[in-house]
């Protein structure tokens, strides 16, 4: 497919089963195996799997309207609860396995969450720590499917397999709350981190990020790959994620550790980003070419000159350059035949070492 995909509907389930309808067997996200091999799960088997789990989640009575925890990093498991939750009419409440002990007793206290599912074992242990000033908590489950399950916790593949009988029986209440779900409703509930204070608990619904992701640039189909990087509990990310979903593509979940050589063995064509982040890449090059030889150091320095020269000039023609402040239509017509001509005197130069040079630099 090359033209352009979206996919809306009134609530996000909704939205997942349309893509489930529409892409079917299209690789939908995929995490990785090995160095060079990843697996895919399609959008038929995300959303019949998110079904069997959401039909488990009703059984240990997670209700509609009911907040449910989701403390994880990026992981295939992590948006498999995600689905589960959404498709019990319940909204979860994410954060990532790094959370302080104090924040998670406030979080699962605050949002009077009864069920919640945890990365591993490490965040497991902190929330048997406190449970006994949790006594609302009654669930807890445990997403890594290769971490030992403890006295005082499920596994996510146990209560999967218990919802999967349940439906294979006849059991619809997890489709049934699926057409119950209204656009006002939760679909989750973020505690801030950035604050002052105790954590702030941001609440948005179905309605808000419909309307996010209608309003985004129909600018993809289902050729795109995505990279996913950032925290996926950040609403940024979730919203690429969703959008992704919307146009068919298939998210890649990857790490800042192993960012480099994911974005050369999948060759995404999209991925959400934040400042830091590349920050952090120019830091790791820059150190990885002080330690090298001083002669490479010094065509590294040139190429990177020639570069900024030749973007600035190309970012100025194409009218895509920043302006942080307004800059006067005559001098911009005034500048515009400077920039054409510096365009024009680099190219040649920023060809060569641009292929020499920058494009050899690793980051490992």
């Amino acid at each position: 497919m090359s033209v352009y995909y979206r996919l809306l509907a009134e609530n996000l389930p909704l939205l997942y089963r349309r893509a489930a309808e529409e892409f079917d067997a299209m690789p939908a996200f995929a995490t990785r195996e090995s160095a060079l091999k990843w697996k895919p799960v399609s959008y038929r088997d995300l959303f019949e799997q998110g079904l069997d789990l959401a039909t488990g989640l009703i059984e240990l009575g997670v209700n509609a309207r009911d907040h449910v925890g989701l403390f994880s990093d990026n992981r295939f498991e992590w948006i498999l609860s995600d689905y589960a939750v959404q498709f019990c009419g319940a909204a979860d409440v994410p954060r990532g396995r790094d959370v302080s002990v104090t924040e998670l007793a406030y979080i699962i206290e605050h949002s009077e969450m009864k069920v919640t599912f945890v990365e591993n074992n490490d965040l497991l242990d902190k929330i048997l720590h406190l449970k006994d000033r949790l006594p609302q908590l009654k669930e807890i489950i445990l997403l890594d499917p290769k971490a030992e399950v403890r006295d005082g916790a499920r596994s996510l593949q146990s209560i999967a397999k218990m919802g999967k009988a349940l439906r294979a029986n006849g059991d619809r209440r997890a489709e049934e709350r699926i057409e119950g779900i209204l656009p006002d409703d939760l679909f989750t509930l973020i505690y801030t981190s950035g604050t002052t204070g105790t954590p702030k608990g941001v609440m948005l619904t179905h309605a808000n990020m419909i309307s996010q992701i209608r309003n985004l640039p129909g600018l993809h189909n289902p050729n795109d790959r995505v990279l996913s990087v950032l925290p996926v509990w950040h609403i940024f990310e979730r919203l690429i994620e969703m959008y992704t979903i919307s146009f068919g593509g298939c998210t890649y979940y990857s790490s800042v550790q192993t960012l480099g050589d994911d974005m050369r063995n999948i060759e995404p064509t999209f991925m959400a980003s934040a400042p830091r982040l590349w920050e952090k890449l120019h830091e790791r090059i820059i150190k990885n070419i002080k330690a090298s030889h001083w002669m490479r150091q010094i065509l590294f320095h040139i190429a990177y000159f020639l570069a900024r020269q030749y973007k600035n000039s190309e970012y100025f023609i194409t009218n895509k350059y920043l302006r942080l402040k307004y800059i006067p239509m005559w001098i911009r017509a005034l500048a515009y035949p400077l920039h054409v001509l510096r365009w024009l005197i680099v190219l040649p130069w920023y060809g060569f070492f641009n292929a020499a040079v920058l494009e050899r630099i690793r980051l490992g």
